[in-house]
C-alpha cells in the first residue's frame, strides 16, 4: 500500500495549514489535522496504519503538555514520529533523542519549517530508493531494517561482501551501500574498494558502520572510498542524518545526470544521450553480428508552421510529435529529439523490414493525429530515413540514415526511404 497520509497534531490552527498546504501541493500528500490528543488518537485509531507515511507531533497540547501523545504514539502505532517544539532545552532534546524520532524541530522558525516539509517529502520518495545493507550478524541486518523502515526504506539485505557483489552484479543499483567494517572473507573496506572500482562516489554512497573503537577503521573505510562513517553505539538521529544525507547527494546527482541526457522541451533522450547508448549498441553489434538499425526522421515544413503560427505552436508540434513517437515506435534502445525538428531511433536487434514497417504506421498515424490548438487543426508529417548498415562507426550509420532522409525530403516528403 502506499504510504501517502501524514498527520500533523498541533493547537495552532495556523501552523496546521500551512504544513497541510505545503505537503499536499509541493509532495503531494494527504494531510489529516488535528489540534489535540484526543482528536489525533481517534484519526490513528480510524486510519490504517500502513497507509500513513509519519506523525507530526506538537509536544505541548492542551490536553497532552508534557509529551504524552509522542508517548502513546511511539507505544501504541510504530510510525515514523517527527516533533514539533516552540524551544530547545537539553532535557528535552534528549527525551526526544531516546524516543528515537526521526527529527526535532523549532515551529517557530520558517527554515526549519521548510526543512521538515523536505523531509517528508523525502520519506515519500524513499519507497523507491535502493539501499543495500552488508553485515554478517543477522541481528545487525535487523537493526538496520527497522532504522531504515522508519525513514520509509526497504532496504536489500547481504550477509556477506560477497553476496552484496553478486547482487550488483545481477543488476541492482542502489542510491546507499551500509556495510559493516568486521566481516569474515572480505571485509568492509575491501568491499568499499570493490565498489569504487565500479561506481564513483556520487553515483553510489558508501556509509562504512563498525564497532571498533579504533581511529583508524575510520580512515581506512574512507581511504578506500567510503562517502561517509558511523560507529557503533550510534544515535537513532545521527543514523537517519547520515542515511539522508547520502541519499540525497546521489540522488541529485541523478538528476542532474538525467537532466543533462534530456531535451527540456519533449521530455526525450537528447543528443548527448543518442551517442552514449548508439556508440555501444554499435560495437556490440559489431562483435556479435547482431543488427542495428537506426531512423533519423524531420518534420516536414516545420518552419512554416513557426513562421505562420508562432513558435507557442511550434513547441506544441514538437511535443506533438514526441509522443506519437513514444507510444507507436517499441523496443528502439534510444528514442532523441537531436535538435530542432529533427528526432532519430536506434533499435538493436531488430531487423531493417520490422523497423521500417513500425516507421510507416508511426508515420501514417501522425498523418492522420492533426495537432489541435483552440481553433486550428494544424495536419503534421513527417520525412524518414532508415539504414542497416553496419558501417565503420555509429557516426556514420546516423548520416547514413541523414541522407536517406534527404532523399525523402526530395521525393515529396511524407514517407520512408532506406539507405
Amino acid at each position: 500500500m502506499d504510504r501517502n497520509t501524514v498527520l500533523v497534531v498541533d493547537d495552532s490552527r495556523a501552523i496546521r495549514a500551512v504544513l497541510a498546504h505545503a505537503l499536499q501541493g509541493e509532495a503531494g500528500l494527504r494531510v489529516l489535522q488535528a489540534g489535540n490528543m484526543a482528536g489525533a488518537i481517534t484519526l490513528l485509531e480510524s486510519t490504517d496504519p500502513e497507509s500513513v507515511l509519519a506523525v507530526i507531533v506538537d509536544l505541548n497540547l492542551p490536553d497532552a503538555p508534557a509529551g504524552e501523545l509522542l508517548d502513546w504514539v511511539i507505544t501504541h502505532c510504530e510510525l515514523p514520529v517527527i516533533v514539533l517544539t516552540g524551544s530547545f532545552s537539553g532535557e528535552l532534546t534528549e527525551r526526544v533523542r531516546r524516543a528515537g524520532v526521526l527529527d526535532l524541530v523549532m515551529k517557530r522558525n520558517p527554515l526549519e519549517m521548510e526543512k521538515l516539509v523536505a523531509l517528508v517529502s523525502r520519506l515519500y520518495q524513499n519507497a523507491s530508493r535502493k539501499v543495500l545493507v552488508v553485515d554478517d550478524a543477522p541481528s545487525s541486518l535487523r537493526f538496520m531494517s527497522v532504522l531504515l523502515g522508519h525513514l520509509n526504506i526497504c532496504p536489500v539485505l547481504a550477509g556477506s561482501a560477497a553476496d552484496a557483489l553478486q547482487k550488483i552484479e545481477a543488476g541492482l543499483l542502489p542510491e546507499l551501500v551500509i556495510t559493516d567494517y568486521n566481516m569474515p572473507g572480505m571485509g568492509g573496506d575491501e568491499l568499499v574498494a570493490e565498489l569504487r572500482a565500479r561506481f564513483g562516489r556520487n553515483e553510489v554512497a558508501v556509509l562504512g558502520v563498525s564497532s571498533v573503537d579504533a581511529p583508524e577503521t575510520a580512515v581506512k573505510l574512507l581511504k578506500a572510498g567510503a562517502n561517509d562513517f558511523l560507529n557503533r553505539p550510534f544515535l537513532e538521529e545521527e543514523f537517519y542524518c547520515r542515511v539522508n544525507n547520502a541519499i540525497e547527494t546521489v540522488t541529485s546527482y541523478r538528476r542532474l545526470r538525467e537532466a543533462s541526457l534530456r531535451d527540456f522541451l519533449t521530455g526525450l533522450n537528447n543528443r548527448m544521450c543518442l551517442y552514449q547508448v548508439g556508440e555501444p549498441a554499435w560495437s556490440e553489434a559489431e562483435k556479435t553480428g547482431d543488427s542495428l538499425v537506426v531512423a533519423m526522421m524531420d518534420i516536414d515544413h516545420f518552419k512554416a508552421v513557426n513562421d505562420t503560427h508562432g513558435h507557442h505552436v511550434g513547441d506544441l508540434a514538437l511535443k506533438h510529435v514526441s509522443r506519437i513517437l513514444e507510444r507507436q515506435l517499441e523496443g528502439e534502445i534510444a528514442l532523441c529529439r537531436v535538435g530542432g525538428e529533427e528526432f532519430c531511433a536506434v533499435w538493436r536487434g531488430s531487423g531493417l523490414s520490422q523497423c521500417v514497417e513500425q516507421l510507416e504506421r508511426m508515420r501514417s498515424h501522425l498523418e492522420a493525429a492533426p495537432l489541435c490548438v483552440d481553433d486550428l487543426e494544424l495536419g503534421l508529417t513527417l520525412s524518414i530515413g532508415v539504414t542497416a548498415t553496419l558501417s565503420e562507426s555509429f557516426q556514420r550509420m546516423v548520416g547514413l540514415a541523414d541522407e536517406a532522409l534527404y532523399k525523402a525530403k526530395n521525393a515529396g516528403r511524407n514517407r520512408v526511404v532506406s539507405a
